[in-house]
């Protein structure tokens, strides 16, 4: 996003051809040059590690066996000799950031500090990583920069200020780099609030069990990315948990994590964003039903304006809604975090009365029941404590009735159950896809899926989206037969990898439509789709 935004306002990258191309995770792009990717990886790999696998950090980046990489990065950098301001963006800068400043004296860094439990995220949803993985790498990513990086050589930016105050934060990065700030205006309106992804706190990360190095590294970067108080303090000190005489591969503190809590912080996140999702798409169409109602009855301009206000005045109602669901469910997380907590005392407090040798000698009978029925000890030994800690238990759970429903609130919110008061109030409306839509191409197949389709493109979009989601181990073949549709579907429908499109060249009807997929279907099998049935499991 930073790369992107600092393009705009001037800096030059390399060719677009020579930048890493977007993906179906990052639509955006990356704004990687693979040149300086790519050298950095030779270089990783030359000091015996890789961008997962820090070397260590007595390597010296001045061995005479990194000449060639030397001389490969000169003439690299000789591309961009005839540029005015220019940069380049890699996470592997930070383990190979000596080497460039060998080569490029005074170079600026430009540090992006992100809260560590949303990057072990992002690390375990894209790669599968563990969050104890995840954490370890950002803590001697970050620890190494720092130590490499002086105070008058860099500057920290924070993720969350950019969606805070964008163009503030621009103009004091421009300022940094020497970039000109005429377009900052026009880069931060490319930040759109909703496409942030999950939002993690430094409370989080104490509740999560983060390692107390780790949330102190980061508080010390947080400050040193505030604008306010960037003169006020001393700037971050060299990391102090990854020396060298450590023997592991990867030093740093150990985080002893409680991966509830990011869980259930990203599912609430993922729930809201799904639910906001669906409120605009129905915003949308309802527009566009609106639209075209305007097209055909020719309805005045005043009519169609207070139509429009009345559907924006939905859409706010059912974001407000989205809004206060996420508040909920987040209180009702902190109240199933202190049950865990509880619970964990209620079994150490077991623990200890049934080693207790003074409760033993108190209690000789029940220690002697205990020694010659060990099924029975647990109950016997430290009974009635554990009784009262269960009536404390059961009083706290009385006060706090939402525990109960939690999952059951959550479980709803996935299905899409809305109000009786909301689906009386909202037009049926097929789902809308969370990925693009394709599907398998065998040489043999045993069922042939007909789907009829007049018209209606979301509902056949829907109905293909589910049949995708919930496919079984079954060999089967697609065929939509389109009866001369007039809307998206001879657009759309074509382009969808592995699904077999027929187009009646006239409205002929429906038996006709399902006729036409019979004589080209190759299955034993013939399954009759309509486009507006939604494929369950099973």
């Amino acid at each position: 996003m930073l790369t992107r935004l600092l393009q705009v306002c001037g800096l030059y990258l390399g060719p677009k051809d020579e930048l890493m191309p977007a993906q179906t995770d990052n639509p955006d792009g990356f704004w990687e040059h693979l040149g300086f990717v790519a050298l950095n990886d030779e270089l990783l790999n030359e000091l015996g590690g890789a961008w997962d696998l820090p070397p260590k950090t007595d390597e010296t980046f001045e061995h005479a066996r990194l000449d060639p990489l030397r001389m490969k990065a000169r003439l690299l950098i000789e591309r961009f000799s005839s540029a005015g301001l220019w940069g380049w963006k890699d996470p592997r800068n930070s383990l190979t950031l000596p080497f460039w400043q060998d080569l490029l004296p005074g170079v600026k860094t430009l540090i992006m500090v992100r809260n560590p439990l949303e990057v072990a995220h992002s690390m375990k949803e894209r790669n599968g990583t563990s969050y104890s993985f995840g954490l370890r790498l950002w803590e001697i990513y970050n620890g190494r920069l720092i130590e490499t990086a002086s105070k008058q050589e860099r500057l920290v930016t924070h993720y969350d200020l950019f969606f805070e105050n964008v163009e503030a934060e621009l103009r004091r990065i421009a300022h940094f780099t020497g970039l000109p700030d005429s377009e900052v205006q026009k880069a931060a309106a490319l930040v759109t609030k909703r496409r942030r992804h999950t939002h993690f706190t430094i409370e989080h990360l104490i509740d999560a069990r983060v390692a107390p190095e780790v949330i102190e590294l980061y508080r010390a970067l947080v400050a040193e990315s505030s604008a306010e108080r960037q003169n006020k303090r001393t700037a971050v000190t060299a990391h102090q948990t990854a020396k060298s005489h450590e023997p592991e591969l990867l030093p740093g503190a150990v985080t002893r994590l409680n991966a509830f809590v990011p869980e259930r912080i990203a599912q609430i996140e993922q729930l809201y964003q799904e639910f906001l999702a669906q409120a605009e798409a129905r915003h949308k169409a309802q527009v566009e039903e609106l639209s075209e109602h305007l097209a055909r009855q020719n309805t005045s301009i005043a009519e169609t304006n207070q139509l429009l206000r009345d559907k924006s005045i939905s859409l706010a109602e059912s974001e407000a809604r989205a809004e206060e669901v996420r508040k909920r469910l987040r209180l009702q997380l902190k109240a199933a975090e202190k049950l865990c907590r509880f619970l964990d005392e209620a079994d150490e407090a077991a623990a200890r009365l049934r080693s207790s040798a003074r409760w033993q000698i108190a209690n000789p009978i029940a220690a002697l029941k205990a020694k010659f029925s060990p099924r029975r000890a647990p109950a016997l030994l430290g009974y009635g404590h554990l009784e009262r800690i269960l009536s404390a238990y059961r009083t706290w759970r009385s006060t706090h009735p939402e525990v109960a429903a939690i999952d059951d609130q959550i479980q709803a919110l996935m299905s899409g159950a809305v109000s009786a008061a909301s689906q009386r109030a909202a037009p049926v409306e097929p789902p809308v896809p969370t990925r693009p839509i394709e599907f398998p191409v065998h040489e043999q197949v045993e069922v042939s899926i007909i789907i009829p389709v007049f018209n209606q493109f979301r509902f056949t979009q829907a109905c293909l989206a589910s049949l995708q989601e919930h496919q079984g181990a079954e060999r089967f073949e697609v065929i939509v037969v389109d009866d001369s549709s007039t809307d998206a579907t001879a657009e759309v429908v074509p382009r969808m990898p592995g699904v077999v499109y027929l187009r009646n060249e006239t409205n002929s009807g429906f038996i006709t439509s399902c006729n036409r997929g019979a004589e080209a279907a190759r299955g034993k099998y013939l399954v009759f789709l309509n486009n507006d049935a939604l494929v369950m499991p099973g």
